[in-house]
């Protein structure tokens, strides 16, 4: 089951970390993802655990749903999201 770990940064606001292990083995690799407010954080964890812990159908990592966001590293061509290099 994904789970929701809340983090304190430097500055004192919370951020609301899901983390799982992939396909819910021991042996899965870890994943996660941020969040800035609590609800969207245990909307996206119910959302993992019904996935059966992988990521949804339509997530962007760092996105979210249905689009490329403003994530700096995400770059849209055409209908998808394409993770730029960092530096390049």
């Amino acid at each position: 089951m994904a789970t929701v770990k809340t983090r304190h940064r430097a500055d004192g606001t919370a951020t609301y970390r899901v983390a799982w292990k992939a396909s819910g083995t021991r042996q899965g690799l870890w994943e996660s993802e941020t969040f800035a407010s609590k609800a969207q954080a245990s909307r996206f964890r119910r959302d993992v655990d019904l996935a059966g812990q992988r990521w949804p159908d339509g997530w962007v990592k760092g996105a979210g749903y249905g689009g490329c966001g403003t994530h700096p590293t995400i770059v849209a061509t055409g209908s998808n999201c394409l993770w730029r290099r960092q530096g390049g």
